[in-house]
Protein backbone atom coordinates (compact mmCIF):
# COMPACT_ATOMS: atom_id res chain seq x y z
CA UNK A 1 0.00 0.00 0.00
CA UNK A 2 0.96 3.49 -0.60
CA UNK A 3 1.79 5.62 2.43
CA UNK A 4 -0.16 8.56 1.04
CA UNK A 5 -3.23 6.55 0.25
CA UNK A 6 -6.63 6.87 1.82
CA UNK A 7 -6.85 5.26 5.29
CA UNK A 8 -10.31 3.88 4.60
CA UNK A 9 -9.06 1.92 1.60
CA UNK A 10 -6.32 0.30 3.67
CA UNK A 11 -8.87 -0.72 6.28
CA UNK A 12 -11.12 -2.33 3.73
CA UNK A 13 -8.16 -4.20 2.29
CA UNK A 14 -7.19 -5.45 5.73
CA UNK A 15 -10.72 -6.61 6.43
CA UNK A 16 -11.04 -8.50 3.20
CA UNK A 17 -7.59 -10.07 3.67
CA UNK A 18 -8.70 -11.71 6.94
CA UNK A 19 -9.73 -15.27 6.26
CA UNK A 20 -13.35 -15.97 7.15
CA UNK A 21 -14.34 -19.28 8.73
CA UNK A 22 -15.89 -21.63 6.27
CA UNK A 23 -17.11 -25.18 6.09
CA UNK A 24 -16.31 -27.24 3.10
CA UNK A 25 -18.35 -30.28 2.23
CA UNK A 26 -17.12 -33.12 0.17
CA UNK A 27 -18.61 -36.44 -0.76
CA UNK A 28 -16.66 -39.48 0.16
CA UNK A 29 -17.74 -43.08 0.09
CA UNK A 30 -19.09 -44.19 3.47
CA UNK A 31 -18.90 -47.86 2.63
CA UNK A 32 -15.43 -49.32 2.37
CA UNK A 33 -16.81 -51.56 -0.40
CA UNK A 34 -17.06 -48.51 -2.62
CA UNK A 35 -13.49 -47.56 -1.96
CA UNK A 36 -11.75 -46.74 -5.28
CA UNK A 37 -8.76 -48.80 -4.15
CA UNK A 38 -10.98 -51.86 -4.18
CA UNK A 39 -12.03 -51.19 -7.73
CA UNK A 40 -8.65 -52.45 -8.95
CA UNK A 41 -9.29 -55.95 -7.49
CA UNK A 42 -10.47 -58.74 -9.74
CA UNK A 43 -14.14 -59.88 -9.67
CA UNK A 44 -13.24 -62.95 -7.54
CA UNK A 45 -11.62 -60.76 -4.97
CA UNK A 46 -14.68 -58.49 -4.93
CA UNK A 47 -16.90 -61.48 -4.30
CA UNK A 48 -14.70 -62.56 -1.40
CA UNK A 49 -14.85 -59.06 0.04
CA UNK A 50 -18.60 -59.03 -0.44
CA UNK A 51 -18.90 -62.37 1.34
CA UNK A 52 -16.70 -61.04 4.16
CA UNK A 53 -18.92 -57.96 4.47
CA UNK A 54 -22.02 -60.16 4.52
CA UNK A 55 -20.50 -62.28 7.30
CA UNK A 56 -19.62 -59.17 9.30
CA UNK A 57 -23.09 -57.79 8.69
CA UNK A 58 -24.68 -61.05 9.85
CA UNK A 59 -22.42 -61.15 12.92
CA UNK A 60 -23.40 -57.56 13.68
CA UNK A 61 -27.07 -58.45 13.29
CA UNK A 62 -26.64 -61.49 15.55
CA UNK A 63 -24.81 -59.36 18.13
CA UNK A 64 -27.53 -56.75 17.92
CA UNK A 65 -30.26 -59.39 18.34
CA UNK A 66 -28.38 -60.93 21.28
CA UNK A 67 -27.92 -57.49 22.82
CA UNK A 68 -31.60 -56.71 22.25
CA UNK A 69 -32.60 -60.04 23.82
CA UNK A 70 -30.37 -59.42 26.85
CA UNK A 71 -31.61 -55.84 27.18
CA UNK A 72 -35.22 -57.04 27.01
CA UNK A 73 -34.47 -59.68 29.64
CA UNK A 74 -32.70 -57.11 31.88
CA UNK A 75 -35.60 -54.69 31.45
CA UNK A 76 -38.09 -57.43 32.30
CA UNK A 77 -36.00 -58.41 35.32
CA UNK A 78 -35.83 -54.77 36.47
CA UNK A 79 -39.60 -54.42 36.06
CA UNK A 80 -40.07 -57.55 38.19
CA UNK A 81 -37.68 -56.19 40.81
CA UNK A 82 -39.47 -52.85 40.84
CA UNK A 83 -42.86 -54.55 41.16
CA UNK A 84 -41.47 -56.72 43.96
CA UNK A 85 -39.99 -53.67 45.69
CA UNK A 86 -43.29 -51.80 45.29
CA UNK A 87 -45.23 -54.74 46.76
CA UNK A 88 -42.72 -55.04 49.63
CA UNK A 89 -42.94 -51.32 50.44
CA UNK A 90 -46.72 -51.43 50.26
CA UNK A 91 -46.79 -54.47 52.56
CA UNK A 92 -44.41 -52.77 55.01
CA UNK A 93 -46.53 -49.61 54.99
CA UNK A 94 -49.71 -51.65 55.58
CA UNK A 95 -48.02 -53.48 58.46
CA UNK A 96 -46.88 -50.15 59.88
CA UNK A 97 -50.40 -48.70 59.61
CA UNK A 98 -51.94 -51.86 61.11
CA UNK A 99 -49.43 -51.69 64.00
CA UNK A 100 -50.40 -48.05 64.60
CA UNK A 101 -54.09 -49.02 64.50
CA UNK A 102 -53.47 -51.84 67.02
CA UNK A 103 -51.55 -49.43 69.22
CA UNK A 104 -54.39 -46.88 69.04
CA UNK A 105 -56.96 -49.58 69.84
CA UNK A 106 -54.90 -50.74 72.82
CA UNK A 107 -54.56 -47.12 73.93
CA UNK A 108 -58.32 -46.67 73.51
CA UNK A 109 -59.06 -49.84 75.51
CA UNK A 110 -56.66 -48.72 78.25
CA UNK A 111 -58.23 -45.26 78.31
CA UNK A 112 -61.76 -46.69 78.42
CA UNK A 113 -60.73 -49.07 81.22
CA UNK A 114 -59.27 -46.14 83.14
CA UNK A 115 -62.46 -44.10 82.62
CA UNK A 116 -64.58 -47.09 83.70
CA UNK A 117 -62.54 -47.61 86.87
CA UNK A 118 -62.70 -43.87 87.66
CA UNK A 119 -66.47 -43.96 87.08
CA UNK A 120 -66.87 -46.97 89.39
CA UNK A 121 -64.66 -45.33 92.01
CA UNK A 122 -66.67 -42.09 91.86
CA UNK A 123 -69.95 -44.03 91.95
CA UNK A 124 -68.72 -46.02 94.94
CA UNK A 125 -67.66 -42.80 96.69
CA UNK A 126 -71.12 -41.32 96.01
CA UNK A 127 -72.78 -44.45 97.46
CA UNK A 128 -70.53 -44.29 100.54
CA UNK A 129 -71.31 -40.59 100.99
CA UNK A 130 -75.05 -41.24 100.58
CA UNK A 131 -74.93 -44.15 103.05
CA UNK A 132 -72.91 -42.04 105.49
CA UNK A 133 -75.39 -39.16 105.22
CA UNK A 134 -78.30 -41.57 105.58
CA UNK A 135 -76.69 -43.13 108.67
CA UNK A 136 -76.18 -39.67 110.17
CA UNK A 137 -79.80 -38.75 109.42
CA UNK A 138 -81.03 -42.02 110.96
CA UNK A 139 -78.81 -41.43 113.99
CA UNK A 140 -80.07 -37.85 114.33
CA UNK A 141 -83.68 -39.04 113.90
CA UNK A 142 -83.18 -41.77 116.52
CA UNK A 143 -81.57 -39.26 118.88
CA UNK A 144 -84.51 -36.87 118.38
CA UNK A 145 -86.95 -39.76 118.82
CA UNK A 146 -85.31 -40.80 122.08
CA UNK A 147 -85.41 -37.19 123.29
CA UNK A 148 -89.07 -36.94 122.25
CA UNK A 149 -89.98 -40.17 124.05
CA UNK A 150 -88.14 -39.07 127.23
CA UNK A 151 -89.83 -35.68 127.10
CA UNK A 152 -93.21 -37.29 126.54
CA UNK A 153 -92.62 -39.63 129.46
CA UNK A 154 -91.62 -36.71 131.64
CA UNK A 155 -94.83 -34.86 130.87
CA UNK A 156 -96.84 -38.02 131.30
CA UNK A 157 -97.80 -38.92 127.77
CA UNK A 158 -97.80 -42.63 127.15
CA UNK A 159 -97.45 -44.22 123.79
CA UNK A 160 -99.17 -47.28 122.55
CA UNK A 161 -102.65 -48.64 122.37
CA UNK A 162 -104.94 -50.70 124.60
CA UNK A 163 -105.30 -48.16 127.34
CA UNK A 164 -102.35 -49.39 129.39
CA UNK A 165 -100.76 -46.64 131.32
CA UNK A 166 -103.29 -44.04 130.31
CA UNK A 167 -104.51 -42.04 133.23
CA UNK A 168 -107.95 -40.61 133.44
CA UNK A 169 -108.33 -37.14 132.22
CA UNK A 170 -105.17 -37.20 130.12
CA UNK A 171 -105.34 -37.31 126.36
CA UNK A 172 -104.39 -40.49 124.73
CA UNK A 173 -101.71 -40.11 122.00
CA UNK A 174 -101.06 -42.93 119.66
CA UNK A 175 -98.00 -42.79 117.41
CA UNK A 176 -96.42 -45.28 115.12
CA UNK A 177 -92.90 -45.10 113.79
CA UNK A 178 -91.86 -46.96 110.73
CA UNK A 179 -88.31 -47.29 109.73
Amino acid sequence: MNPGSNPSSSTSTAVSATPSPSVSLSLSPSDPGLDPDLARFKPGQKTGTLVQYCKELEEGRQNWLQHKKEATWRLSRLEQQLESEKARKRREKMEEVEAKIRCLREEEASFMSKIESEYKEQLSALHRDAESKEAKLVEAWCSNHVKFVKLAEQIGVHFGGGGHGVQRGQPRISMQFNE
